[in-house]
């Protein structure tokens, strides 16, 4: 009697380990959809939102404004992931001479859905690009930029500037185009700041480079800064 309860408990102990592994292994089901959009140019700014997910802008030589997302949805299964696919919404209209783009739904935002944002522009047009978790590149645009994340890199290449940069949490590095000058004005609270190469060793770093030139102004609570 006493070796049949032993077998039995034994048994029970394998059934719950083995389900206990089961479910540590169980991975979550990933889903995606694209999101394609043209905007024609006239615009004097384009502005695009996104709560959870990462933004590329690059600028090009035609006279339209080209969008591309990907939509992300993780869940337990894959009715669970689909259902939270269909939930986003991507909404764009114009404001006057403003082309603003959002992602109003779902709200509150689970954790496993994301919107990606590749955005094309023209080369003169302003750009505001905000995120409120993931990283932002810029590249190429010869106009004002404003680029805010909540948690995430920023980079920024081949652009004079003006331009506002500001992160909670991540470095930010700026590529300013040959023989460009600018009026730099870098804030970090935890981290180091280089220009040109050259370790500043302080939180905050007012210069110019060059001839001076429009004003680049950098915020990041944790998260180095480069300039060059």
């Amino acid at each position: 009697m006493r070796l049949q309860w032993i077998s039995r408990l034994a048994a029970v102990s394998l059934v719950v380990l083995a389900s206990g592994f089961l479910t540590a292994f169980t991975q979550p089901v990933t889903l995606d959809a694209r999101w394609e959009r043209s905007f024609p140019a006239g615009f004097s700014l384009v502005n695009v939102n996104t709560p959870s997910g990462n933004i590329a802008v690059e600028a090009w030589d035609r006279p339209e404004i080209g969008v591309r997302a990907t939509l992300r949805a993780s869940g337990a299964s894959v009715a669970e992931a689909q259902h939270l696919l269909d939930s986003i919404r991507i909404e764009f209209g114009t404001d006057g001479s403003i082309l603003r783009g959002d992602v109003p739904e779902p709200r509150p935002v689970p954790g496993g859905v994301g919107v990606d944002f590749t955005v094309r522009v023209p080369r003169d047009l302003a750009v505001d690009v905000r995120t409120g978790r993931g990283t932002i590149a810029v590249t190429g645009v010869a106009a004002p930029l404003s680029v805010t994340s909540g948690d995430g890199n920023l980079s920024v290449a081949n652009a004079p500037g003006p331009m506002t940069l500001e992160t909670s949490n991540g470095s930010v590095a700026v590529t300013l185009p040959p023989g460009a000058g600018a009026q730099l004005d870098l804030t970090t609270a935890n981290g180091q700041i280089s220009v040109q190469g050259v370790a500043a060793g302080l939180n905050r770093v007012q210069t110019g480079i060059g001839a001076g030139g429009p004003g680049i102004t950098v915020r990041t609570s944790s998260g180095s800064i480069a300039v060059n």
